[in-house]
């Protein structure tokens, strides 16, 4: 008895784009613009964290303000009675 599948029937090209990743030396120019690739995403990320930092900021800032706001016009309000 005897069986057979084939398992890699027409996926072997999906396969093999992994290892031709990983050997960055069989095609440099690959290497290259996944390197730019991958500093395009990394500068995006430090982008974004550094914009969200800031948003974060400003909005605790306004809510002090808010809350100091509040604060005041229940003074303003307690001295007018």
């Amino acid at each position: 008895m005897n069986i057979t599948q084939p398992l890699l029937n027409g996926a072997g090209k999906t396969y093999q784009q992994p290892l031709d990743r990983a050997c960055p030396d069989r095609h440099p120019d690959r290497a290259r613009q996944s390197l730019k690739d991958l500093q395009s995403v990394l500068l995006e990320v430090y982008q974004t964290y550094w914009d969200l930092h800031l948003q974060r900021a400003l909005l605790l800032q306004k809510r002090d303000l808010y809350d100091r706001g509040v604060e005041i016009c229940r003074k303003l309000e307690g001295r007018r009675r």
